[in-house]
């Protein structure tokens, strides 16, 4: 498996998403208050791009992820994306931050169980989903 950092329009629209979304919860209960400023953003932002960070130097020994991204992350906002493309992104995120002690940090749970609300909600949203009787 490799791990590479991702770009920051990546994080932004996760962020952006969280912001204008429903699933802020999600990071609230750990301690993240996006409705409260951008600033709050900004810290999450840089969390997650750190978390990303300490993926990719416990994959390679010799920490290269200061050759791949300039250490002046830049957190903006932009157009929030969809629920497809937020599935999408957080996959990417998610895998990439899939090594070494990363996968037990609560900040990374915290995507896997964004990940999962959004995929439950496409799901939900299928043509035909509400045909079936609960319980049976």
């Amino acid at each position: 498996m490799s791990a590479f950092v991702v770009a920051d329009s990546l994080i932004n629209g996760l962020v952006s998403s969280l912001y204008h979304g429903d699933d802020m919860y999600i990071f609230k209960r750990l301690g993240y208050d996006l409705h409260a400023n951008t600033e709050e953003c900004k810290r999450l932002s840089i969390d997650l791009h750190l978390l990303n960070r300490q993926a990719v130097d416990e994959r390679y020994s010799d920490k290269p992820s200061k050759k791949f991204h300039p250490d002046d992350f830049v957190f903006s906002h932009v157009l929030p994306g969809n629920d497809l493309q937020n599935h999408q992104r957080l996959g990417c995120l998610i895998y990439q931050c899939s090594e070494g002690s990363v996968p037990e940090h609560d900040l990374y749970k915290a995507l896997e169980n964004w990940q999962s609300a959004i995929a439950n909600r496409i799901i939900r949203g299928l043509p035909g989903y509400d045909g079936f009787v609960w319980g049976e």
